[in-house]
């Protein structure tokens, strides 16, 4: 089911499926987000958990047993339940049942709310233990924003700007292996040390930039001389993705914060060796968010 939202001159529309903010525009004019086509990817804005891309051979050991996940988790497709709404916010929430526990061990409840700003919106997801252990977990968003993002505009006339330079090691799968794991002859050193990267399509050839730590906290897709765009302000996220299709020329681009990073060639395969997992105590609640501001 949909939900229309409405705040001041914002506008967007959510669903129950996957718990996705599938639109936003602001005093009508052009749709801020990706609507989906299979000729590029139809998805639009979805959200990631227990991981985010691959694990090696989508394995991974929790507590002595081997669980199979598939990529970026399993809720992403998956019917929510609608739990509060306002005029401006909404909040969806997926529980773990019978088919999340041939995959997860563990019992939780997972919140997604949406608000609309003045100018944009506030995702915040909530993950709620509520099993008798502690549970381990990573998250994260997906969100494909139209790039170009006005008409005569193109791709090339945009770019990625960051609040910090850069400094981590940036990840890009390899030839031999576009599964999404992290080499370490993967590292793309010509994005570290940076600060903003001009967009070309051929940067995607090999699949999303990943950087394993971010020092930002906030990431802007902004048009290079016009400074229109939009701007993403992360809490509680260590990494990111960027990401458009492999040698589609797709006109979107996505800006994915993520609590964690895919796995590594070496991997030794156990869930709570993954870098930057969450560990939350039984009975307990931790948050996440990233705001959203049109530029």
């Amino acid at each position: 089911m949909e939900y229309e939202l409405q705040y001041q001159s914002m506008k967007a529309i959510c669903t129950t499926v996957g718990g996705e903010l599938i639109s936003l525009s602001r005093n009508g004019e052009r749709e801020v987000i990706w609507q989906g086509d299979e000729t590029y990817w139809n998805g639009r804005n979805p959200n990631l958990f227990p991981i985010v891309c691959s694990l090696k051979n989508s394995k991974t050991v929790i507590d002595g047993t081997e669980y199979t996940i598939p990529k970026h988790g399993f809720v992403r497709r998956k019917e929510f339940e609608m739990v509060e709404k306002t005029d401006r916010s909404i909040t969806f929430l997926y529980r773990d049942n019978e088919e999340t526990k041939q995959h997860y061990p563990f019992s939780f409840s997972f919140y997604v709310t949406h608000t609309l700003t003045e100018d944009g919106f506030i995702t915040e997801y909530r993950v709620e233990n509520t099993d008798t252990k502690t549970m381990l977990f990573g998250l994260g968003g997906h969100t494909a924003y139209n790039c170009p993002m006005k008409e005569g505009d193109a791709f090339t006339d945009y770019e990625i700007r960051f609040s910090k330079t850069e400094t981590n090691p940036v990840y890009q799968c390899i030839p031999e292996d576009l599964g999404g794991l992290l080499y370490e002859k993967g590292i793309r050193t010509e994005y570290q040390n940076v600060s903003n990267i001009p967009l070309r399509y051929d940067i995607f050839d090999l699949d999303a930039l990943i950087f394993s730590k971010l020092n930002s906290d906030t990431i802007q897709l902004v048009h290079k001389t016009k400074g229109y765009g939009v701007e993403v302000k992360v809490n509680g996220f260590s990494s990111l993705g960027i990401w458009t299709p492999i040698k589609k020329e797709a006109p979107f681009l996505c800006i994915e914060p993520w609590t964690i990073i895919p796995d590594k060639e070496d991997t030794n395969g156990i869930f709570a060796d993954k870098p930057n997992i969450t560990a939350l105590p039984a009975g307990e609640t931790k948050a996440f968010s990233y705001t959203v501001r049109l530029l």
